[in-house]
């Protein structure tokens, strides 16, 4: 069964849309993400324009027929888009004090286990 779940909000502090699409549903996701071009989704991240502003979209699926969806692969994704964010607004890595890189990590790993659990989705451990 195709399935396309999508959940957009405001990035806190740094502005810009954060956009996470859960999705088996190739055509539909052609619509959001008009050059993408792979057999099937899977999990990529991206920076694009969003109705007008910067977005910052994630997209898992979690049915692809070649990889499932870890825990690993949720994690790996909310770290693209939060270098994204941290590159469009200037952030510069500090070991000192990464407070503000891991905060914008943890806010985009919950709001994907937000829209996991709303739909009943889960990794694979």
């Amino acid at each position: 069964m195709k399935y396309l779940h999508l959940k957009e909000l405001e990035v806190p502090l740094y502005r810009g849309k954060l956009v996470i699409i859960l999705t088996n549903d190739k055509e539909k996701l052609q619509k959001y993400i008009p050059d993408f071009e792979d057999k099937e989704p899977y999990a990529h991240t991206w920076l694009i324009n969003w109705k007008g502003k910067q977005g910052f979209v994630i997209v898992l699926n979690f049915d692809n027929s070649y990889r499932k969806i870890h825990n690993g692969t949720i994690t790996h994704e909310a770290i693209h888009a939060t270098h994204f964010i941290a590159q469009e607004r200037g952030l510069e890595a500090d070991f000192q004090n990464d407070e503000p890189i891991t905060y914008l990590a943890e806010f985009i790993t919950d709001e994907v286990y937000k829209l996991m659990k709303k739909h009943k989705f889960e990794a694979v451990s």
